[in-house]
């Protein structure tokens, strides 16, 4: 609620009329609250009607919940009419959001604004019956002022109508408000809404000078006044190091742009290593008395992209570790709790990530402010395609009407992120009519009938109006196609031999960055130990065989796992990518790294992908494949990645060492370490050492149930020591979880591991036990999973089978305190009980 004016005691002896002016002005300037959440219960149906927007509409009998909400991951996987193998077989269509509540229209001229942090898709909101808009970029955040249209009596209803059609997105996109919602107070003159915007123009280990720009926005209906801005840069120990201040004046509905510098010494600098944060504490002021203040974290850097250096970083040479995502997760899907963000960012730094493209659009402000916190750079792209379709109903539809306000949106929201070191305009956006990629045709075409080449020019060129401070690139932007761009882009091209060079040769005055290399495919506990290539077998990576014959024929997929049944899988529909890494497009992972170290002007790679993702599939295959899998358990690639991108010492060996029925057979052991050397063991018995030069450890290891130990060494020192040992049958049930206690706020969450054990202690790695949970207490099961590519199980369930002997169960909070307790069972396996406690 607004608070109200108090007069200063040095207005007594002015004359009344004088005083109710400036009671009047004083008002109409009273300071705005923090935003605050609007979540809380909204009441939905998976429905449509016209009458639903209506304010006394009796609504008593929908569904009460709580926002984030993704009403499509709780649907069940079905070839039902309409289903997409893009979205991912699961239910989309139209649904309705309400929520009644008090606020009464403001008498101080304040103004009140709802903040959508984003919708899926398509949405339209009214007020009391007053439409306040339509958006329909399912990734957008947008706002409404909500003060005109408040009723007299402070009673008020917001509805939202949602639309998401089955074919909107190439891969699962989730439906609803999945997002967080806001209200935001603001006085009658305020900054604007994603103001003020922070830049470092100058930057040394010494001295930074950095920058404020804000715009001001005054809609009060009182004459001008005089005002002050102030912008103070507070450091991590709450002290103020630098503040700058400029009074201006603001007439009735016009907007002011004020820019000021500061300088800070011996600044804090933010990187990967070291990511540290100030606070950018802005405030307007009226007669002494401060009327707005706006608190955000912001970091200082220098980000320098040199045609021949490459990309510095502070002054550092830097090449990009990074990785492509989509902006869902698994078994929550696009309503994604913090604390499920925070374990997957937290998961992609272990394995020596520095970087994510944000593929193929803007992500939650959530996602931004954890990457500026934990030191992740940020590829942010706004759009997977531009105005033509790449599925029948997706954005393309929209684009020439809409791109301009969504692009703007974007960059004002983001820029102020220091995790955000360049934009991306699309991905894989050439094309001429209906479909896409038409590339080859393109490169035939005079340019000016090329239709891609003019929509580049302009979205780059906002790009560079709103934020002159980062380069601009874009998914599959080769030399051919980077007129207008900052930066090459190159997609699976990229992968290509030769090809580097090539685009190199034909824009030698640009840096070139891999947006989307390798493309890679890994099944968490299967190996083959035949190469697979995907596509492009001319200047391909040729992977040698690893055996003479396959060694692991017989580990295929025959079933996948539906409506509580196995089902027969149709021949041929079905397959296991190998964790070997031998099933790649176009390159290994390895040979990729290896080229982006040859390139000072290849200024690093963002893999496709990091996380398993759902859509992009075939029935009855849910998702497509990472280095980590839907549950974020590692697959052995992670480790790969560890080796090469991490200094802290490392050694991982593969496969595991549980293959009945293969006694005498020689198994390729792989070994991935950072160290200089390794020593394999089988027992106490050395199968001798391999000098780690880059390339992959193998040795032949005749199969015997027992012990594989793999020894790194460093300065002849082991420093690090790895083993997988031959299990025996099923007997026990491991629960491993990342917090026992969580507060009661409906939003936090606890992650389950759960891993099957032989008697021995020893994982099983081909275990798949049934599991049930028994919840008691204030948690709820937000969602199961066990990272299996063909079990098509539903996720907000009681049970679930393992797969490769892993599950993962994610608990949430309620919204009260208590304690509670988890269950595990299966058939012929201890039982494991896990006690909470849900804190007030």
């Amino acid at each position: 609620r607004n608070r109200p004016c108090d007069a200063s005691p040095s207005l007594k002896m002015i004359p009344s009329k004088t005083l109710a002016a400036a009671m009047l002005i004083c008002a109409q300037l009273a300071p705005a609250q923090a935003p605050a959440s609007f979540n809380r219960d909204w009441k939905f149906n998976l429905a449509d009607h016209a009458d639903f927007l209506r304010a006394d509409f009796d609504d008593a009998g929908w569904r009460v919940l709580d926002l984030p909400h993704d009403w499509s991951i709780e649907g069940t996987y079905a070839q039902r009419p309409g289903s997409n193998r893009h979205t991912g077989y699961l239910p989309y269509g139209v649904g309705w959001y309400r929520k009644a509540f008090e606020y009464a229209p403001p008498t101080n001229g304040g103004r009140l604004f709802i903040q959508f942090d984003g919708i899926y898709m398509d949405s339209e909101v009214w007020i009391n019956e007053f439409y306040l808009g339509r958006c329909p970029y399912g990734y957008t955040s947008f706002i409404y002022d909500l003060t005109p249209f408040l009723a007299e009596d402070g009673k008020n209803t917001i509805a939202v109508r949602v639309d998401t059609p089955d074919e909107s997105g190439r891969w699962y996109t989730g439906s609803g408000i999945y997002r967080n919602v806001w209200l935001i107070e603001t006085p009658g003159i305020y900054l604007e809404h994603w103001d003020p915007f922070f830049t470092t123009p100058e930057v040394t280990t010494a001295e930074a000078i950095w920058q404020v720009e804000a715009r001001i926005v005054d809609r009060r209906p009182a004459g001008p006044g005089r005002f002050l801005f102030r912008a103070e840069l507070v450091d991590p120990a709450g002290e103020v190091v630098s503040q700058v201040e400029s009074t201006f004046t603001s007439r009735s509905l016009e907007e002011s742009s004020l820019v000021l510098s500061g300088v800070v010494q011996e600044p804090a600098l933010w990187s990967p290593e070291h990511p540290n944060l100030y606070t950018l504490r802005s405030s307007l002021w009226a007669e002494d008395r401060e009327i707005q203040r706006k608190e955000i974290r912001v970091g200082i850097r220098s980000l320098v992209f040199d045609r021949d250096r490459g990309f510095l970083l502070n002054g550092i040479p830097t090449k990009f570790k990074g990785v492509n995502d989509h902006h869902t997760a698994g078994c929550v899907g696009a309503a994604i709790p913090e604390g499920v963000l925070h374990r997957r960012l937290k998961l992609l730094k272990e394995m020596g990530c520095n970087a994510i493209r944000t593929g193929h659009n803007p992500y939650a402000p959530e996602f931004y402010r954890l990457c500026d916190e934990l030191g992740l750079m940020v590829m942010n792209e706004a759009f997977d395609g531009w105005s033509m379709y790449k599925a029948h109903d997706d954005y393309g539809r929209h684009f020439k009407g809409w791109w301009r306000f969504d692009l703007s949106q974007f960059l004002r929201r983001d820029r102020n992120h220091p995790s955000v070191v360049m934009w991306s305009i699309g991905n894989e956006v050439q094309m001429l009519s209906g479909r896409w990629p038409l590339s080859k045709k393109l490169l035939a075409l005079p340019p000016h009938l090329d239709p891609t080449r003019d929509i580049q020019k302009e979205l780059v060129a906002l790009c560079h109006e709103l934020d002159p401070t980062r380069p601009v690139t874009q998914g599959w932007a080769p030399a051919e196609f980077s007129r207008y761009l900052d930066i090459v882009g190159l997609n699976g091209s990229g992968e290509l031999e030769g090809e580097i060079e090539l685009n190199r040769e034909r824009e030698p005055h640009k840096l070139i960055v891999g947006t989307e290399v390798p493309h890679t495919t890994q099944t968490r506990g299967v190996y083959y130990t035949t190469t697979r290539i995907g596509r492009d077998h001319e200047r391909v990576f040729v992977y040698p065989d690893l055996a003479s014959e396959e060694v692991f024929a017989d580990d295929v997929p025959t079933h996948y796992f539906h409506e509580g049944r196995e089902v027969p899988m149709e021949k041929g529909r079905g397959r296991y990518g190998s964790s070997y890494g031998n099933h790649y497009t176009r390159t290994p992972i390895r040979r990729m790294w290896q080229r982006t170290l040859e390139h000072d002007t290849f200024i690093g790679m963002f893999r496709w992908g990091s996380f398993d993702y759902l859509g992009e599939s075939s029935w009855p295959n849910r998702f497509s494949s990472g280095v980590i899998d839907l549950c974020g358990f590692p697959k052995d690639a992670f480790h790969l990645y560890r080796s090469l991108w991490t200094n802290e010492p490392m050694v991982h060996v593969l496969p595991h060492w549980t293959h009945p029925g293969k006694e005498g057979v020689g198994i390729p052991v792989m070994v991935y370490t950072n160290g200089e050397e390794v020593e394999l063991f089988f027992g106490d018995t050395s199968l001798g050492k391999k000098r780690n030069v880059g390339e992959d450890l193998v040795w032949t290891v005749p199969y015997r149930p027992g012990t594989i130990s793999a020894v790194a060494h460093r300065g002849g020192k082991p420093v690090a020591m790895v083993t997988q040992t031959t299990a025996s049958a099923p007997a026990a049930i491991e629960a491993t979880a990342d917090a026992k206690e969580v507060r009661a706020n409906g939003t936090d969450v606890i992650h389950v591991e759960l891993t099957i054990l032989d008697a021995q202690g020893v994982m099983v790695p081909n275990a798949a036990n049934m599991l049930h949970f028994d919840l008691h207490g204030p948690l709820k099961i937000l969602g199961v999973d066990n990272g299996d590519p063909f079990d098509l199980s539903p996720y907000r369930v009681d049970h679930r089978r393992v797969f490769r002997g892993k599950a993962l169960v994610i608990l949430q909070a309620a919204r009260e305190a208590g304690r509670a307790s988890l269950t595990i069972t299966g058939e012929g396996l201890r039982p494991q009980i896990l006690h909470f406690v849900v804190k007030p």
